[in-house]
């Protein structure tokens, strides 16, 4: 059931890539060249993390220390992305000519929002397992 839930929660964040292509098509030219960049460079960095930290949680390591290294760094590679393409863009004519840095930062910024959306529901339904029995005295 859980795993499930998981594949529904990866389809949801998923869901980003069409909306940013329809935001793109829209706009045309370098703009919406550069939502859909920023868009599917967050969903992927974003469901990459989510898959580490799933595979750290099924690890034979006890406590959540891998899981909260695996969000840590994931927070970390999209701090580096963002800025990194953001710089980049707005300093290479060529880049620039390509996708427009502005509309990078708004698509990626879009598409963090919505995969954190997404993702609070899906910790939600782990917070919701059966807590033990309090101890009687």
């Amino acid at each position: 059931m859980q795993r499930a839930s998981h594949r529904l929660h990866y389809l949801a964040a998923l869901a980003a890539l069409p909306a940013a292509a329809a935001v793109a098509l829209h706009l045309g030219d370098a703009r919406g060249a550069g939502v859909a960049l920023g868009a599917g460079l967050a969903v992927a960095i974003s469901i990459a993390g989510w898959v580490a930290e799933a595979r750290s949680l099924r690890s034979a390591s006890p406590g959540a220390n891998a899981a909260l290294t695996a969000f840590a760094l994931t927070f970390l590679v999209k701090l580096f992305a963002v800025a990194i393409g953001a710089v980049c863009l707005r300093l290479n004519e060529t880049l620039a000519a390509v996708a427009d840095w502005r509309a990078y930062l708004l698509g990626f910024a879009a598409a963090v929002a919505w995969v954190l959306f997404v993702g609070s529901f899906r910790r939600f339904g782990a917070a919701r397992a059966p807590k033990e029995a309090p101890a009687s005295c």
